[in-house]
């Protein structure tokens, strides 16, 4: 099913004893569109420059993060062994 067919879903009530809620029954639910912070270009490019920038900053965050990890994991295994740190 492509997301541009996707239909509301209807609140079904089982029980007669639930409570029937406050959610109107004619559109509860509202399918959601992918959203583009923009338009494709001219040529027909759909890669957005600054979407990919930060992507990059992302991903160099996590390394750095996991690098720093390793270090002070190899600085602990180095003292545990008696190697110094």
């Amino acid at each position: 099913m492509l997301r541009d067919e996707v239909q509301p879903v209807k609140v079904a009530r089982t029980n007669p004893n639930h409570i029937k809620g406050t959610i109107p029954e004619q559109d509860p639910y509202r399918a959601r569109a992918l959203l583009k912070s923009f338009e494709v270009a001219p040529d027909g490019n759909e890669v957005i420059l600054e979407e990919q920038m930060q992507k990059v900053g992302d991903t160099r965050s996590e390394y750095n993060t996991a690098v720093q990890l390793m270090q002070s994991n190899m600085k602990m295994l180095k003292l545990a062994l008696g190697k110094g740190g």
